[in-house]
């Protein structure tokens, strides 16, 4: 299953050594001009962060990540537009969005992209739903896919590209949010032969929300700097070759506000039995 281009992107970026990688490899973006793609890099190996969100939390290193302001400027003062009666009351805000549900179930589909056994990139796409009753921040979550960065080119940094991300919007329509996907590369805290390093997505809050009972899907990749290393994807904890289509994976972990709520990490940590 691949995912439509619908509702558009709004923005790409290019950072650092990918663009030079990105622009090496357009087959990946589903619209065939690289358009879609957002890039990100760590700053070494596979035991650092490559991201720093707009709050500021994260690796010292990488790429900072936030939205514009808004057309029209900051009006957070108060103050009435100019040539306007001062004393004329403000507008009332909208209401307040939905609080985001702190137990609804969510799944994690997996889709490999990369199925030989030593590629330049690894490519995981995810489909997370949202099997509950009211709509899930994904500013929330967090996805997690376990792999070996391998000995032979493992001090090289890592990047991260979101080729296309959606979220699924009541009605029937899609909302592309590939801006908002970000990525660290971290070390597994009990590596084994199956998984030494991880590759984490995030969400910005400009992502939005998971309606009940709809979807996320997110086109990931990573590489090494310049495509200049392979990584040996046999034995990887997260990798299945035979996922050409989405498919249920709990070899894919996935954390509602830092608590494992879907998935076994590597070295049998799993969601508590009964946990959304």
């Amino acid at each position: 299953m691949k995912l439509g281009l619908r509702g558009g992107v709004t923005w790409a970026a290019v950072v650092s050594i990918a663009a030079a990688a990105c622009a090496a490899d357009p087959g990946d973006d589903p619209k065939g001009d690289g358009a879609g793609a957002i890039a990100t890099t760590s700053s070494s190996g596979g035991n650092s962060s490559g991201i720093v969100n707009s709050s500021g939390s994260g690796s010292s290193s990488g790429v900072v990540m936030g939205n514009p302001t808004p057309a029209g400027g900051d009006a957070s003062n108060g103050s009435a537009p100019s040539g306007d009666d001062s004393t004329a009351p403000l507008a009332e805000a909208g209401p307040p969005p939905p609080p985001s549900c702190p137990t609804c179930p969510l799944t994690v589909d997996y889709e490999c992209n990369a199925t030989g056994p030593m590629p330049q990139e690894i490519k995981p796409w995810y489909r997370i739903t949202n099997k509950g009753t009211s709509a899930q921040a994904l500013a929330e979550i967090t996805v997690r896919y376990w792999y070996n960065v391998d000995a032979s080119s493992g001090s090289l940094p890592q990047e991260y590209v979101c080729d296309y991300a959606q979220v699924d919007v009541v009605g029937g329509s899609t909302m592309a949010i590939t801006p908002d996907v970000m990525a660290t590369f971290g070390a597994a805290p009990t590596p084994n032969a199956s998984a030494d390093s991880y590759m984490e997505i995030s969400f910005s809050a400009g992502a939005g929300s998971i309606p009940p009972g709809l979807t996320a899907q997110i086109q990931n990749r990573f590489h090494k700097s310049n495509y200049s290393g392979m990584f040996t994807q046999t034995g990887d904890y997260s990798f299945n070759s035979a996922a050409t289509a989405f498919t249920p994976s709990t070899a894919i972990t996935l954390y509602r506000s830092g608590k494992l709520v879907w998935g076994v990490e590597p070295g049998g940590m799993a969601a508590p039995a009964g946990d959304p």
